[in-house]
């Protein structure tokens, strides 16, 4: 029969020990390693208690030591009493004391102190049948456990397993029943009948160590027995699992409801929880480390410190942030020292290599046959002479690809036609990859080092750690490295009060001197970078080369006499540098007022700071067409009169100053009341305030070498000097580069939250916080706006009628509802007309201008959700997980709405959308285990549905509502789409509105007042409704295998395909789709084909084609994200040669997808040339201890 057994440990902290490691492995690991027993008990105590109850003694010592007591709860009864009179003894001495008195023994595990009930043993008179049975205890894997009590059924007589988890019992007569039972664990009955030998393993109690996990708010921490909000928590084991230099990339996947997505607004990846829930303000989610919200991202966070991530998910869990909580909030806990007395030292160490970057994928250029057979195509049908040829100024900045030039010069008869064909051989002969894989291109590798020391002494523990990360992309001359330090201190001034302190900094330097896309896509597919002779070869960019290098060559008194553009040129002749300097101090107090009752002051400081230095040297073309470009200049006379800027490097400087300051001040109160009541509280005040300074400059003429540089000789241009430019003939004035920034945000907030228990079954819990900033209107009713939540949780494993039913270990329903919301730093309350930081080149004089017509009535946004769940756990922990289902709507958000003329602008940003998201998340576990052999599973599953409820934008122009993210009636990120309806009789490609309209592409769809709506067909949305991840986990003595495999469904994306805008005679980047068009397959590839001749509307074309619905795809999608594989070498080949411990592992990340909908090899989280797509990474590293 299982014994139910109530445990619980004397500190919080157990509980979340607990849910990171089982305490079997705790133990077995603590009984390797003696020199922290020794260790612990040596430490000094004084106590003086008169008579007291056990518990209370132990209480006192924990305050005292920092030291955790385990026992069962049954065990320790009210009336067991010990007097103690103890003056600088050894906490040793101090435990002998009290099993003199009390009916206990001691085990010291690690940090922990076993108690445990002594057996008593009934001295019997020896007769002749007397019976010896003896045996090893171990848990499920392996570890032996002492202490455990092994007691003959029915009677008194029993003994404990010793150190080494062995026992030996004597008993008279035959069948009797033995009973193994062990704090936390299934007791299990055996039958005695005749063996000499009884081996025995026993299996965690499930129920037990549900009760005990907790998970973290940021400022308190919540049994998940009595938690009613929604959570998910990452722990230490998965993070150190997935090594990577950010932890933000190893969420999706592993937490339900969290999505990355890519942002084409941005062009950056975005993490929305829940689903998307604002318009115009952040909507990252805020980010807390230990206790506090952090600037910036999770650059700073040590992902080697983290002891677990929490991320809040509803207004419940989320309430206690308030404003800052509307788009979910991730906790952060990091690690602490230990209160052992040990010094440990760890190291963790890994080089990580990424495959080479792909061309073909990232790039899907045209071939070069196809592209010089488009550029003749393009040349013999006129393409471009509208625009003029490159024979005057005005052209210049026209720039002809080789093959166009060659055709072109061949058209008007400055080349033959011999000469054209040798040109045309040599540039199909010619291969840009090779120069670029050289030049520009190299293998990524990143290296991380970390080192982390810890330790405790009689008053206080520490933790300091130190992280070198150097990371070396795709392009060469671009890398980036820094150093992170972390140190936490807890000193024990007393008995009562506490002091913590943490210092974070990080030193940072980020070089991009080198290429990037783009300037491969500028390049043609036949150009060199450096010619045979190793010197750098002409790239067509910036202006038509064979036209302006004439000019150079020959112009009297111009600065540079060449003109030439080349990448490999210019990456070695610019340094564009960044600098990082990053402060956080965390400080705050502890004092203990009564039991239960603690006063918690805290403050944050963080200090960040950038300072970019970019400077081109004067052999880059930037300087060198800049200053050529402005001078007076006489075409007649091919003569430079002036020069406005100075030869010379140009240094362009800018400086970012942030200060943000945090104080709270914080009440908690926690207790138990008897048996059936458990009351927690926290109220606290907090006032936060961030100022951001910034600053700008711009240097001509400048040397490096001896820190100088000059004034340009006539100033940056006004009304009293003025020139033209060379090219184009346009107004010249040259950049100051000064600028001054300056802003500040200040937030008031006070907060509460409580939760009751009764009889450990029923929990009510609820929150209330109201917000202020400088940033919303003087009016209280806007200004200091009231979130709150209310929740609700049924423990109904604990009612008697499903006591019965054994399959199931736990069963918890719960309710949630509630308000969070967003800080609004977007929009202003009045008019604000901003200042220029610098006066006017023309006019010398500072001018204003409007920024923000101002909202009279602007206030908070609001996110209101309802969440229900339910949390089960059946067959001993075999099969567990929970099911959620959330209803999230956000309102009074900020957007852009139109509004008369008369007010002086025709667009205004107002409270005046609604967002709604609706979900499900399933979470499902499973542990197994067959001997040595374990498979933990975990399918992680979510869906989200989301719709624009209102945003009071009544017209929306056709060819604008396919970028748009937002709009009314249909989710967020629509796939609004032309429908092609193919090419007409006039050989002009047509599109079908929804509205019934034929229209050719030649038009300006929308210029009879049509609305996007009603002509454009929505087909999805381009953000996954589908997300599922699936944890594999397996363990076979020292070895694990993870494998993290993810997938996406029910979403769109749209592939590229050729720009119809470059019917033009400059030079361009060519989609590999013109391979297709030039063989005439555009019908089955579903776009236009070209011109049969010179169309002038053919620019108009690119309005439409890169959003026909012929190019949107299904994105559904399964990768494999992360494969781990390590080997921890066992404890005591470990200890034998001096280390506590020793992993070694490998993890591959990104190795791409295993199925896509799609059929046209396009992986959809990096479409073919539009997205880059880095490929996988594989990692080799080690960590040890000692």
């Amino acid at each position: 029969m299982k014994k139910n057994l109530k445990w619980r440990c004397l500190s919080p902290a157990i509980r979340k020990t607990l849910l990171v490691m089982k305490l079997s492995l705790i133990l077995f690991f603590a009984f390797t390693m003696q020199l922290s027993a020794s260790v612990l008990l040596g430490q000094q105590v004084s106590i003086r208690t008169g008579e007291a109850s056990l518990r209370t003694v132990l209480e006192e010592l924990k305050e005292q030591t920092g030291t955790y007591f385990m026992y069962n709860e049954d065990d320790l009864d009210a009336s067991i009493r010990v007097e103690l009179d103890m003056q600088n003894v050894s906490l040793e001495k101090a435990l002998d004391e009290i099993c003199k008195q009390a009916p206990f023994n001691y085990e010291i595990i690690e940090d922990f102190v076993v108690l445990t009930k002594k057996a008593p043993v009934i001295i019997k008179e020896v007769k002749q049948d007397k019976k010896r049975l003896k045996g090893t205890v171990k848990d499920e894997d392996g570890n032996t456990l002492p202490g455990v009590s092994v007691v003959i059924k029915g009677t008194l007589v029993g003994v404990a397993t010793d150190i080494e988890g062995n026992y030996s019992i004597e008993f008279e007569g035959n069948n009797v029943v033995l009973v193994y039972s062990f704090v936390g664990m299934i007791s299990k009955e055996i039958t005695y009948s005749g063996q000499a030998v009884q081996n025995v393993t026993l299996t965690a109690d499930t129920e037990q160590m549900d009760e005990v996990t907790v998970y973290g708010t940021g400022l308190t921490k919540i049994s998940k027995e009595r938690a009613t909000g929604s959570y998910s928590v990452m722990t230490r084991a998965e993070i150190e699992n997935s090594p990577n230099e950010e932890i933000g990339s190893s969420l999706e996947g592993n937490v339900t409801g969290l999505q990355e997505s890519y942002n084409p607004s941005t062009g950056k990846n975005e993490i929305a929880i829940r689903g998307v829930s604002t318009i115009n303000s952040n909507s990252s989610p805020l980010i807390v480390v230990d206790g506090f919200p952090v600037d910036g991202d999770f650059s700073t966070i040590n992902p080697n410190d983290i002891e677990s991530i929490t991320v809040l998910k509803d207004a419940a869990a989320a309430s206690i942030w308030g404003a800052r909580a509307g788009n979910g909030v991730i906790v952060v806990t990091t690690k602490k020292g230990k209160n052992s007395g040990k010094f440990n030292i760890d190291v963790n160490s890994y080089l990580k290599i990424g495959e080479e970057f792909d061309l073909d994928y990232n790039m899907a250029r045209a071939s070069v046959d196809n592209q010089l057979n488009y550029e003749k195509y393009l040349v013999d049908n006129d393409y471009g002479t509208y625009w003029g040829v490159p024979d005057n100024l005005r052209d210049a900045n026209d720039v002809y690809s080789k093959g166009v030039q060659a055709y072109f010069d061949h058209k008007r008869g400055a080349i033959s036609t011999s000469d054209l064909d040798n040109t045309i051989a040599r540039l199909k002969a010619t291969n840009y990859e090779d120069d670029v894989r050289k030049y520009l291109l190299r293998r990524p590798v990143t290296q991380q080092h970390n080192v982390s020391i810890s330790g405790s002494t009689d008053k206080a523990s520490y933790f300091l750690s130190v992280l070198y990360n150097d990371v070396k992309g795709h392009f060469q001359e671009s890398a980036s490295d820094k150093v992170l330090i972390n140190f936490r201190n807890i000193y024990q001034i007393n008995d009562r009060l506490s002091l913590r302190f943490g210092i974070m900094s990080e030193i940072k330097k980020s070089d991009n001197s080198g290429s990037d896309i783009n300037t491969i896509r500028e390049m043609s597919p036949y150009e060199k970078l450096i010619n045979e002779d190793g010197t750098y070869a002409q790239v067509d960019y910036g202006v038509n080369f064979a036209y302006m290098n004439t000019i150079a060559k020959t112009a009297n008194g111009l600065p540079y006499n060449n003109w030439a553009y080349n990448p490999v040129q210019e990456m070695l002749n610019r340094d564009d540098i960044t600098r990082y300097n990053n402060t956080r101090i965390q400080t705050g107090l502890d004092f203990k007022i009564i039991e239960g009752l603690t006063f918690s002051p805290s403050f944050q400081f963080e200090r960040f700071s950038s300072k970019r230095n970019n400077y081109n040297g004067e052999d880059t073309y930037f300087v060198r067409n800049m200053v050529n470009d402005n001078v007076d200049y006489d075409m007649s006379t091919n003569t430079v009169s002036k020069t406005y800027v100075p030869k010379g490097g140009m240094l362009n400087t800018s400086d970012s100053r942030s200060k943000s300051y945090d104080i709270r001040n914080q009440i908690n109160f926690d207790k138990k009341i008897g048996d059936e009541h458990e009351i927690n509280l926290v109220a606290a005040s907090e006032h936060a305030w961030t100022i951001t300074e910034s600053n700008g400059n711009t240097l001509y003429g400048y040397d490096p070498d001896k820190n100088t540089h000059a004034n340009p000789p006539y100033g940056y241009g006004s009304s009293a000097v003025t020139w033209n430019t060379l090219i184009t003939n346009s107004y010249g004035n040259l950049s100051s580069g000064h600028s001054l920034g300056y802003s500040s945000t200040r937030l008031f907030s006070f907060f509460a939250n409580g939760a009751y228990t009764f009889k450990q079954k029923y929990t009510l819990t609820g929150s209330y916080r109201t917000d202020a900033s400088n940033m919303i209107v003087d009016d209280p009713k806007f200004r200091y706006s009231p979130f709150w939540s209310i929740g609700g949780s049924w423990n109904a494993k604990r009612e008697s009628f499903l006591q019965p039913v054994k399959f199931i270990d736990r069963l918890i329903l719960r309710t949630t509802y509630g308000i969070s919301g967003n800080t609004v730093t977007t929009a202003s309350t009045v008019p604000v007309i901003s200042l220029s930081s610098s006066p006017s080149n023309r006019t010398g004089a500072h001018y204003g201008y409007v920024s923000d017509f101002g909202n009279p009535n602007l206030r908070w946004e609001k996110i209101n959700q309802l969440n229900v769940a339910v949390d089960f756990s059946m067959f001993n922990r075999m099969l567990y997980g929970s099911f959620e289902v959330y209803n999230k709507q956000s309102e009074d958000l900020l957007a852009e709405v139109s509004v008369a003329p008369t007010y002086g602008t025709s667009r205004q940003i107002f409270n005046v959308a609604e967002v709604s998201n609706k979900g499900i998340e399933l979470n499902l576990n499973s542990n197994l285990k067959f001997g040595d052999f374990s498979w933990e599973t975990g399918l992680q599953y979510s869906y989200n549905t989301s719709e624009v409820l209102s945003l009071q934008v009544d017209h929306i122009y056709p060819k604008n509502i396919s970028s748009n993210r937002f709009v009314e009636g249909e989710s967020v990120a629509p796939v609004y789409s032309w429908v092609y309806g193919g090419m007409n009789e006039d050989h002009l490609p047509t599109i079908i509105g929804e509205n019934g309209t034929t229209y050719t592409m030649n038009e300006n769809i929308g210029s009879n007042g049509e609305n996007g709506a009603d002509v454009l067909r929505n087909m999805g949305t381009l953000i996954a409704p589908h997300v599922l991840g699936w944890r594999n986990s397996f363990k076979y003595k020292g070895f694990t295998a993870r494998a993290l495999i993810t997938a996406k469904f029910g979403h769109k994306f749209r592939r590229s395909t050729h720009d119809y805008a470059m019917i033009s005679r400059t030079k361009s980047f060519y989609h590999e789709d013109l391979n297709g068009l030039m063989e005439g397959k555009a019908d089955e590839m579903g776009i236009p084909a070209l011109p049969t001749g010179y169309e002038f509307y053919s620019y108009r074309w690119a309005w439409y084609v890169p959003h026909l619905n012929t190019l949107v795809e299904d994105a559904s999608h399964i990768r494999i994200k992360e494969l781990y594989l390590g080997y921890a070498l066992p404890k005591k080949i470990a200890s034998s040669i001096g280390l506590d411990k020793l992993t070694v592992y490998a993890h591959a990340r990104d190795l791409g997808t295993i199925w896509t909908a799609n059929d046209k090899g396009i992986d959809p989280e990096y479409i073919k040339g539009s997205r880059i797509k880095s490929g996988p990474s594989y990692t080799f590293g080690f960590n040890l201890g000692f």
